[in-house]
């Protein structure tokens, strides 16, 4: 998630303009802090929100629902994500 307003790198390879709050990823890790170290994310201007919790059978349906819904909403996947899962 955003934590300001600002240009942020996409993984295509652009800059996108994003809004404090804007989600920049979603995804699903069994060691979050190991893959996105909270320096790495102050960096780039991003936090990490864990929004669930569960099997990794359960995760992956909550991931697919908020990509699903994410597209729907704003036409394309967020800037952090690369494909559908």
């Amino acid at each position: 998630m955003a934590e300001r307003a600002g240009l942020y790198p996409t993984v295509r390879g652009d800059l996108v303009q994003m809004n404090a709050g804007d989600v920049w990823k979603y995804g699903m890790s069994t060691d979050p802090a190991g893959r996105y170290p909270a320096q790495a994310l102050g960096t780039l201007g991003l936090r990490m929100d864990i929004q669930a919790t569960g099997t990794r059978p359960q995760m992956y349906v909550a991931e697919k629902i908020q990509l699903i819904n994410y597209a729907v909403s704003n036409g394309s996947l967020p800037p952090g994500n690369r494909i559908f899962k």
